[in-house]
């Protein structure tokens, strides 16, 4: 990814948006943090590459809903979308994570290589 892109950040734990935040500018990364999909789907998308970091399990609106709705309105985003899951608690959130590439899943706890590898393997030229 260059300077110019920018990786939105969806999980609903501050901390954990605090860290990514942290890790992804110290990596030369644009970033953006949003607290619910609900928060995220509230902002209008620039026109600019982009990516996803996307918390499965959300309050409200979860990761797998937003990404089917993402699929259908903004498709280049939901390919460039890498999601983080600590626990699949539904056999349905299996079901689909299942299907998932597995450099587009990210288990919950990372390495900070892990994610920066994960949001690398979706850069353009990469894909």
């Amino acid at each position: 990814m260059t300077s110019a892109e920018i990786v939105y950040v969806v999980d609903d734990d501050e901390s954990v948006r605090r860290a990514l935040s942290r890790l992804l500018r110290s990596a030369g990364l644009n970033v953006e943090t949003f607290p619910s999909a609900q928060a995220f789907l509230g902002r209008e998308l620039p026109d600019r590459t982009a990516c996803l970091v996307l918390d499965v399990r959300l309050p409200g609106l979860s990761g797998l809903d937003l990404q089917a709705y993402l699929e259908v309105r903004h498709p280049e985003l939901a390919e460039r979308t890498c999601f983080v899951s600590g626990l699949v608690g539904t056999p349905r959130e299996a079901e689909l994570l299942a299907r998932v590439p597995r450099h587009r899943l990210v288990g919950k706890p990372f390495t900070p290589e892990e994610l920066l590898a994960a949001i690398a393997a979706l850069a353009p030229s990469s894909s």
